[in-house]
């Protein structure tokens, strides 16, 4: 009977008929959802269903079990949460693999992107704050249009996500200059991006980590065309 009312459902939600459907990885490696999905969770917590994922993870012996099934269902049920920002559905799913005697890999990259990277692109603080809580890398390089989450965030003005980041770092002590100086391939730094995009916010934002105590040493990188951000700016 689930499997008959479970195909209605999938039938009637948006996606399921603007989606193209795979069966094995193989045929589509960046694809981040497949027909094939055998996993209750994996649906639940890609639509944000908080209560429905809760009470799963304390009912499913699959779930509960550290073999490297379960914890891969686990695993991409965090990521499907927490790409589309569903931060509160996402928040017990590294706890329910605690309790099972495993753990997630909140940096796993699924799709060409990061949880991380996805959540800073769509402004998803609180999404961000959980990742962050659980040691996301904040400083991954990836082959997105940014490459790093800090970049991504600044450029598309998401200003809160950019300051949670930098109180993030402050807090634990990382160096801020470094995460400032690092360069995406055409030798922009965070500062060139929200000068590229006109994003003066999110540069004020950044300025005051400077006038802070950060050295200036970030404003002084140069592009691959040799360029400061005042230069780009101007």
């Amino acid at each position: 009977m689930w499997a008959l009312n479970g195909l209605k459902l999938f039938k009637k939600l948006d996606f399921y008929d603007d989606h193209q459907h795979y069966s094995r990885r193989e045929e589509a490696p960046n694809s981040i959802w497949f027909e094939s999905e055998d996993s209750l969770i994996v649906f639940l917590a890609f639509k944000g269903c908080k209560n429905l994922v809760s009470r799963h993870l304390t009912t499913c012996p699959k779930c509960q079990s550290t073999n490297e099934h379960g914890v891969a269902g686990l695993a991409r049920s965090f990521f499907l949460a927490a790409c589309p920002g569903f931060a509160s559905t996402a928040r017990g799913i590294p706890d329910g693999a605690a309790a099972a005697g495993a753990s997630i890999d909140v940096d796993a990259v699924i799709g060409g992107t990061t949880a991380l990277y996805a959540a800073c692109l769509k402004g998803k603080t609180a999404t961000v704050e959980l990742l962050l809580k659980h040691e996301s890398n904040v400083s991954r390089s990836l082959c997105q249009p940014y490459q790093f989450a800090l970049h991504a965030a600044a450029a598309h003005n998401e200003e809160s996500v950019v300051g949670v980041i930098l109180r993030h770092e402050h807090e634990c002590g990382s160096n801020i200059r470094r995460l400032l100086s690092a360069k995406a391939d055409a030798g922009y730094t965070v500062f060139h991006q929200v000068v590229l995009e006109g994003q003066t916010r999110d540069l004020e934002r950044l300025l005051y980590k400077i006038k802070d105590g950060v050295t200036a040493q970030p404003l002084r990188e140069r592009t691959q065309g040799n360029r400061t951000p005042y230069q780009l700016a101007t």
